[in-house]
């Protein structure tokens, strides 16, 4: 028992201790350490914002096109995620359908059911409602942005 007490005395004897070059190189070594990781996350949230900036201007051009494309048009049927409208000329309704809906995690446009626009991208879930003469969507992207927006529509031809 007694070698055994001297050995761990005498096991660290040699040990001085951290010298100061070896003091500066750890604090060096971590300070760049933070600074990075500072600069990753500064880059992250620049990032998160320009995401958020595009999801933006992406729903404000989406309803602008919507209401373009409403003009001189009655909305036929709303059904869930799909808006149908049909072109007016003369206060005759044509045969044209025009659809907005859903397909996977799009939004898209299509013209007499033929080929189609993507017009909202990385959708998570869409509602569409029409309550009397407006047009009720409520739209959250992927990345959990939330937006709402109400279109007035027709849905009787113009007399």
């Amino acid at each position: 028992m007694i070698r055994w007490w001297k050995y761990c005395q005498s096991s660290g004897k040699n040990d001085q201790g951290l010298t100061l070059i070896e003091c500066l190189i750890s604090i060096q070594v971590i300070s760049s350490m933070v600074l990075l990781f500072s600069f990753a996350l500064s880059q992250f949230a620049a990032l998160e914002r320009q995401v958020n900036d595009d999801r933006q201007i992406e729903w404000h051009l989406f309803l602008n096109y919507l209401e373009q494309d409403l003009r001189d048009k009655v909305v036929t049927d709303v059904k869930g995620e799909t808006i149908t409208f049909k072109k007016v000329v003369d206060g005759v309704v044509l045969d044209e359908p025009m659809t907005y809906n859903r397909y996977k995690n799009l939004y898209r446009r299509s013209v007499r059911g033929l080929g189609h626009h993507p017009v909202l991208m990385k959708v998570s879930q869409l509602s569409v409602e029409k309550k009397s003469d407006q047009l009720i969507l409520k739209v959250t992207f992927d990345n959990q942005e939330s937006y709402k927006g109400m279109l007035k529509v027709v849905d009787h031809v113009p007399e």
